[in-house]
């Protein structure tokens, strides 16, 4: 009889279940067949914020666009944004700047010589389709 109250005790105990995935990414495959290749990306871009986050790492920089890929290099000959597209289509793309790689007054794109807007910390510019934009980043003095 204590054995079956015990039991009892536990499924009672159980919480419920909730309807949102414990992980809020990684779960596209089980949630649908063949799913679309935006819930891929979107799936991407939480997992890296969420380690990220759990790292307690911040984030030098921030594209709106995941799948344009956003690197730094800062060397002797300067600070360099480069932003790749893999894609078929031309990508808008708003890169937000960390105050911790420097602050910046602007920047020219190199690689096309096409226009760039620079407010303050963040960068737009519109890397072609299967292309890249070279951004050489103006220091303030």
């Amino acid at each position: 009889m204590a054995l079956l109250f015990v039991l009892s005790s536990v499924w009672a105990a159980e919480p419920a279940k909730s309807p949102e995935p414990v992980f809020p990414y990684g779960a596209v495959y089980f949630r649908k067949s063949n799913p679309p290749p935006q819930d891929w990306e979107r799936d991407h871009h939480t997992a890296a914020e969420v380690l990220l986050d759990w790292a307690h790492q911040d984030r030098w920089l921030r594209s709106d666009q995941p799948l344009v890929k956003a690197r730094l290099h800062t060397g002797k000959d300067g600070t360099y944004l480069w932003l790749v597209n893999p894609t078929r289509e031309p990508r808008p793309t708003r890169v937000s700047l960390s105050p911790r790689i420097g602050h910046f007054k602007g920047g020219r794109e190199v690689w096309r010589n096409q226009a760039v807007a620079f407010d303050g910390s963040a960068i737009s510019v519109l890397v072609g389709e299967r292309n890249a934009a070279v951004i050489r980043l103006e220091e303030m003095r």
